[in-house]
């Protein structure tokens, strides 16, 4: 081998040597992307169950609250009908409920 075929081989492993830290430069930062979009992914799943779980906990509030509702409702209506078309004098209310509304 010439000293310049030397020459040459050396400038190829150098050329060579900063290809492989450019790739290996590449890589690293689309491993380090990848990571942070594996956080991102699961920090989005926990999110989703959470709010999952406080809908689902709103929807049980909600069904309970019409429940209330409608029990309330049927006993007002039942009163009414027990009371028929006039209704509880002033001192019938107070005998009641104690009290005036």
């Amino acid at each position: 081998l010439t000293r310049r075929d030397l020459e040459d081989a050396r400038n190829k492993v150098a050329d060579l040597e900063d290809q492989l830290r450019e790739k290996e430069t590449i890589i690293s930062q689309t491993r380090q992307r990848l990571f942070d979009a594996q956080r991102r992914g699961a920090k989005l799943e926990d999110e989703a169950k959470e709010q999952s779980e406080v809908h689902s906990a709103l929807q049980g509030r909600l069904q309970t609250a019409r429940e209330r509702t409608a029990r309330s409702e049927a006993q007002l209506q039942h009163f009414r009908q027990a009371l028929g078309p006039g209704g509880l004098t002033r001192s019938e209310a107070v005998l009641h409920n104690g009290n005036v509304t």
